[in-house]
């Protein structure tokens, strides 16, 4: 029988009472997200090392208690702390926030879940170090092994960021401790290097589940170029679309370019620069499509969609090469494309040469050089700017501490995986629009394109949750498009906590397994239940 008091008392006498909350107002905001959320939250529960954590976990289970663990809630449009079921205690490991090993030579540093990505940014500098890692559009404060469990994308080399992680530290859920890969011999040299170990391969059974909590991972960094180049192309026609993702994917086969990267349309990237112009459209929602021509006219040189990249060369030769290359690939399909070296993002961000700029051009280069090269996560450099879109439809500025669940902001991710083809893309997009139109949001769309034969779209629905009636319509919009997605052969990568009973049906035993697992590891329920467990597919 579960006894919370009890558990409550056991966890104050391992951890000191201020690190068990049980205040309302401190739960409250644990409750909060970036929708609608009903689960209530009796506890929050703070470790500040493994072997805390494994002792939280046994008294979990002596009491059967239910635990969801978090790294630092910054799940923004996914669920933020809020567990997926009513009445788990949260356990926020934000405390354990140790870099524990680094290595310059061979290019890795191991974590603990409470590592921001500023906090690993910052790091580096200070070693003087030529390394940088994948950085997501998450906001620096945010967890790195937070995000890669969620098998979540970043920029740069090593932008599909779970292949580029091994080593993993795992508390079971009855309080035992396993280290993956080489981990569990005491002197294995290789166990930061070394993705498989010897035997089964166990670091998947980690990611997306509820199987265990990671207390410490290896992250694989990438040196720095001797020659950094970024680059922008601009798609005025949507009919182009289709062809430079057929292109692009044959760009990245070929090895040209090596990168992640994302092709954004309009309402993803306006985001970036302003927020939604309530006077020009009359306070109407969806933006109507003159106002949106305007805007496209203004800020983004008429362009529907929009892509970067970065090209890492050894030379400023070989760099050159590459970007002849690229250029040759997409001049005929886009309408414009830019490279900024270091050398042209300071020239063009002069200030006595902007009005000469500004008409070769013909939109804002400065603003662009900052961002597609100052401030690119391409370079491993943490921003905020990705973070600000949740605020699209508020009618304050975006404050400099973001906090979109404090500030009631609307946001839920809907992230379809489909092949890298542009047919597969276009007829996904054909359903995105449609399903998110007729809920009147703004099709705010990402093409992830994270890996070679696949791309991840990111489907932001974006809205005001101050405003009545638009969390029900957000959430409908969600379901339909989940529901239309799957129907069309397009399964989500990644799910939010709503959406962890809105897959179709698997075809094999699947669910089968999964019970088997969870009943064997966790016979008590008490990691996460409901988490990626799929349990509504379960035989029993």
């Amino acid at each position: 029988m579960k006894d919370l008091k009890s558990a409550l008392s056991a966890w104050q006498n391992i951890l000191r009472i201020e690190y068990v909350i049980s205040d309302a107002n401190v739960l409250k905001t644990f409750q909060q997200a970036t929708f609608a959320t009903s689960q209530q939250i009796p506890a929050i529960i703070r470790p500040a090392n493994r072997t805390e954590v494994q002792d939280c976990v046994r008294i979990a289970n002596q009491y059967k208690v239910p635990i969801y663990p978090i790294s630092r809630g910054k799940n923004w449009g996914y669920g933020s702390s809020v567990p997926v079921q009513d009445g788990c205690v949260v356990m926020d490991l934000s405390r354990m926030n140790q870099i524990v090993d680094y290595d310059e030579k061979l290019a890795f540093a191991t974590l603990e879940p409470g590592v921001t990505q500023q906090q690993l940014f910052d790091f580096l500098k200070t070693q003087n170090s030529n390394l940088f890692m994948s950085a997501t559009g998450a906001p620096p404060d945010s967890s790195l092994v937070g995000n890669i469990l969620e098998r979540g994308l970043g920029e740069g080399p090593y932008g599909d960021r779970f292949q580029y992680v091994c080593g993993m530290e795992v508390v079971l859920p009855i309080g035992d401790c396993i280290h993956t890969g080489f981990g569990r011999f005491a002197d294995a040299k290789a166990n930061r290097v070394g993705h498989w170990g010897v035997g089964p391969y166990l670091d998947g059974l980690f990611s997306q589940s509820n199987l265990g909590i990671v207390t410490q991972m290896t992250l694989w960094l990438t040196p720095y170029p001797k020659y950094f180049q970024s680059f922008y192309y601009a798609i005025k026609k949507e009919t182009a679309l289709e062809e430079v993702v057929n292109t692009v994917r044959d760009l990245k086969l070929n090895r040209l370019i090596e990168t992640a990267f994302v092709i954004a349309n309009d309402f993803r990237a306006l985001p970036l620069t302003q927020q939604y112009p309530w006077a020009e459209s009359g306070e109407k929602t969806p933006l109507p499509e003159q106002v949106r021509k305007n805007l496209r006219k203004n800020f983004l040189g008429n362009s529907a969609w929009s892509g970067s990249g970065a090209l890492y060369s050894n030379s400023k030769e070989q760099g050159r090469v590459v970007r002849k290359l690229i250029k040759k690939a997409l001049h005929k399909q886009v309408d414009r494309i830019e490279f900024f070296d270091a050398k042209k993002a300071r020239l063009v961000q002069m200030k006595i040469l902007q009005p000469f700029i500004k008409k070769f051009f013909g939109f804002d280069a400065r603003t662009f050089a900052q961002f597609f090269f100052d401030k690119n996560p391409q370079r491993g450099i943490p921003i905020t700017e990705a973070a600000g879109l949740t605020y699209w439809r508020k009618r304050f500025p975006v404050p400099t501490d973001i906090n979109p669940n404090r500030d009631q902001c609307g946001l839920i991710w809907c992230s379809p995986l489909v092949p890298f083809d542009g047919k597969h893309v276009m007829h996904a997009l054909k359903i995105i629009e449609e399903v998110v139109i007729a809920h009147k949001f703004e099709p705010n769309i990402g093409l992830n394109c994270a890996t070679d034969r696949s791309i991840m779209i990111t489907v932001g629905i974006v809205y005001d949750r101050e405003i009545p009636g638009d969390d029900q319509q957000a959430l409908n919009c969600h379901n339909k498009l989940l529901e239309q997605l799957n129907a069309a052969g397009y399964i989500p990568y990644r799910l939010g906590i709503d959406a962890m009973t809105k897959l179709p049906q698997p075809q094999d035993d699947y669910g089968k397994l999964l019970q088997q697992l969870k009943k064997t590891l966790d016979p008590n329920d008490i990691l996460s239940p409901g988490r990626y467990d799929f349990r509504n597919t379960w035989p029993d």
